[in-house]
């Protein structure tokens, strides 16, 4: 006689969805918004003295800041919805 398996008499579990999550399509959006960060701070880097870009009084410097934080929040919400899609698999 044969002894009975542990989970034998749990009803079988249907196979998991697909997740449609790619991997390398995440990474290269994620690369794309922080290759635009970093663009944003290359270019701040590069106003000389004489740039008329507010970065004279530090409003051309926040503006910059405000385009990387955007960016970053992008990037992060692209990572959230992956992490999401795959939750839900």
């Amino acid at each position: 006689m044969n002894a009975p398996l542990p989970g034998q008499h749990l009803p079988s579990r249907a196979p998991l969805p697909a997740v449609d999550v790619d991997p390398a399509q995440i990474r290269a959006a994620v690369e794309d918004l922080l290759h635009g960060v970093d663009e944003i701070q290359a270019r701040g880097a590069d106003t000389g003295p004489g740039a008329d870009d507010g970065a004279a009084n530090g409003t051309g410097a926040l503006a910059a800041l405000g385009r990387q934080s955007a960016l970053l929040e992008q990037a992060h919400r692209v990572l959230v919805d992956a992490l999401d899609r795959v939750d839900r698999a």
